[in-house]
């Protein structure tokens, strides 16, 4: 081991406690470690190269399980204070700090807007770029989260307060975003248990990691194909209940396969006493993620229509639902635990496989006898997938008719990773037609206005 080495694990240990990097607390640095410090420090408790590199990977054995292998210690440490020297230098004793974090996450995320800010600002920002300093640090040291690299402070206090403020700014920052506001990660970080700064910072990275994937089509494409090696095609056509498969009750689940794997039409079926039978018809989406977990998500029937208008999700319009991993492809129940913080679905969903016959045949009796009411009847849509051709210039889509739609692939960054076995075709919604790319979440309408001014043109041939 060199000299170098050597000296790095010594100052990043210092660093590390100093900080509070990771616990909040010396004593709670103490219980892990098993040992008194007195007042000597950790770099005079452990005397050689070799204590200090053990010490230093159980830290780093740490961070690695809490973050599911997200942050690499030594990089973290690195980032810091390579962050902490420029922020000394270029951001200290600035007025506005919460307005200077926007601006420099605007800045680095938003493709170098400079137009929005002035000789000496940019000249900064621009100096984040070039030598690749990480603005979730910059954010954290400007709203006071974490302390300097060389800090003594001691322990932290009322970090509950300074956590929510910063992921509040970062909420703020994104709520301009459409599909942004469908992704769970702003109220996973709300929701994390071990509230420290190196949980703080994993956050922060989550959270700019998938906006800024988020505003960029090309990025977007690749998030999707990502989301979709993780689909697992459960087994789930058929009843459920939440009354453990009896006939406790008048509400009931039909889950109808799509022609994608581990996508299905969710129907809620609600029975009066007047003899008629509410439905509502969502979309549901089963995924496997981290930590052996199965996540479900539902989309309510309105939030196709909210993705065509290119509106912002509204609470009620998706939910994410979490359970552990079931041991088969064909599960019996789902105790399913919401996951975003939610004033319209309810927390808990706690499924079971409706398999008893005198149920079923009174469900099927439900829907034959009882007038059925459709909800939310002006959000029913068919899509069909009609990609017919994609070329070097062009992409193809069948029209209604003998024609196609001719798509210049230049009027959408995304539209050039598009591939035939992408979700691209016809979504056909309250009489009206659209061309939809629906991973990207850009629907075109077919009219002719619209079309005209896209550069779509209606074609008899593939050229």
């Amino acid at each position: 081991m060199n000299r170098l080495k050597e000296n790095n694990y010594e100052e990043w240990l210092v660093t590390i406690t100093n900080t509070r990097l990771i616990f909040n607390t010396m004593d709670e640095y103490e219980e892990k470690l098993g040992c008194k410090f007195h007042g000597n420090g950790i770099k005079r408790y452990y005397k050689t190269p070799q204590e200090m590199r053990a010490c230093f990977r159980d830290f780093k054995v740490e961070v690695a399980e809490a973050t599911d292998g997200v942050l690499v210690l030594e990089d973290i440490l690195t980032n810091y204070k390579r962050s902490w020297e420029f922020y000394h230098n270029n951001l200290t004793r600035r007025n506005n700090p919460i307005q200077i974090a926007i601006e420099i996450l605007d800045y680095c995320i938003h493709s170098c807007s400079t137009y929005k800010y002035g000789k000496k600002k940019q000249t900064i920002y621009n100096q984040i770029l070039t030598k690749q300093i990480d603005p979730t640090f910059l954010v954290l040291f400007l709203l006071k989260a974490i302390p300097g690299y060389d800090s003594t402070a001691g322990d932290v206090v009322d970090f509950n307060r300074k956590y929510e403020e910063v992921i509040a700014l970062l909420e703020t920052f994104t709520s301009e975003g459409t599909m942004f506001a469908s992704l769970p990660v702003i109220s996973m970080a709300r929701d994390e248990k071990w509230k420290s700064r190196i949980m703080l910072i994993y956050h922060v990275t989550i959270i700019l990691n998938h906006y800024a994937t988020f505003i960029s089509s090309c990025e977007l494409m690749s998030a999707v194909s990502d989301v979709k090696e993780d689909i697992v095609p459960l087994e789930m056509a058929g009843y459920w209940n939440e009354c453990g498969g009896l006939l406790y009750s008048t509400q009931f689940w039909e889950f109808e396969p799509t022609a994608q794997e581990g996508i299905f039409w969710s129907v809620f079926y609600q029975k009066k006493a007047d003899n008629k039978l509410f439905k509502t018809k969502y979309t549901m989406c089963t995924m496997k993620c981290c930590f052996n977990k199965l996540l479900l998500y539902l989309a309510h029937p309105k939030s196709i229509v909210h993705r065509i208008k290119g509106l912002k999700y509204k609470d009620a319009d998706h939910t994410w639902y979490e359970c552990d991993f079931p041991p088969s492809l064909h599960p019996d129940t789902l105790p399913l635990q919401r996951r975003l913080f939610s004033s319209v679905w309810q927390q808990h969903l706690n499924l079971t496989r409706v398999t008893n016959e005198s149920v079923i045949q009174q469900y099927e009796k439900w829907k034959r006898t009882c007038e059925v009411v459709n909800n939310y009847p002006e959000c029913d849509y068919e899509f069909s997938i009609c990609l017919y051709a994609v070329t070097q210039e062009a992409l193809f889509i069948k029209a209604n008719n003998d024609s196609f739609y001719k798509i210049p692939k230049d009027i959408n960054e995304g539209f050039s990773n598009i591939n035939l076995n992408d979700n691209v075709g016809i979504i056909t919604i309250n009489g009206k037609d659209y061309i939809a790319f629906d991973e990207l979440s850009v629907y075109i309408s077919t009219s002719e206005n619209q079309l005209k001014k896209c550069g779509i043109t209606l074609v008899d041939c593939i050229l």
